[in-house]
């Protein structure tokens, strides 16, 4: 039956990458609200509260850092399964298994935790949400946080946005600065 060596140590690993991104993106948000992420505390969760009190409740970048902040929440509190294992949060890991009918499972996961389980669910199938999840989040934030602090020039009214496909470069970026020009939004550099 196959197998894959060292599961555990590699999920161990993943995990603790990921929050060490999650981390970096709670660093990226303190350099835009310093002062009032301090008084606001609880990582991420803190940064949602900011944002909320500086915007408003129904503000898409609101319900954004609120999401981002639920996903960090979730990430740190595997990362808590993995470092700080008990009876209410641990993960259950599972190689392949064969079934009573015979079909070969894909190695499986389970995150037991009060506030964030989730069921079991294929490795890669978790590995590859969690990935898609830091990845838009990441380029989301970033687009809100340059919308959020652009500086306004007398010439131009400037706008963080998502590039037209048409704009696209071959480096993957979907989200820039655009003016503007005769009715249609075009990239700007």
């Amino acid at each position: 039956m196959p197998a894959i060596p060292g599961l555990e140590a590699r999920v161990k690993s993943f995990v603790q990458k990921i929050e060490h991104v999650v981390q970096g993106i709670y660093k990226t948000c303190m350099l835009f609200y310093p002062d009032e992420m301090r008084k606001a505390g609880k990582f991420l969760e803190g940064f949602a509260t900011v944002v909320e009190a500086r915007y408003s409740e129904q503000d898409q970048f609101t319900l954004f850092a609120k999401n981002l902040a639920n996903f960090g929440k979730l990430i740190r509190n595997v990362r808590h399964c993995i470092e700080h294992p008990n009876i209410t949060q641990r993960l259950e890991l599972r190689d392949y298994q064969l079934t009573a009918d015979r079909i070969l499972e894909e190695p499986m996961i389970r995150v037991i935790h009060d506030e964030t389980p989730i069921e079991r669910v294929p490795v890669g199938e978790f590995m590859q949400e969690i990935m898609a999840q830091l990845l838009n989040g990441t380029e989301l934030l970033l687009a809100y946080l340059a919308a959020r602090h652009t500086a306004t020039t007398s010439h131009f009214f400037v706008v963080v946005g998502e590039i037209p496909e048409d704009q696209r470069g071959s480096d993957g970026v979907r989200f820039g600065y655009l003016i503007n020009i005769g009715g249609v939004l075009q990239r700007l550099g």
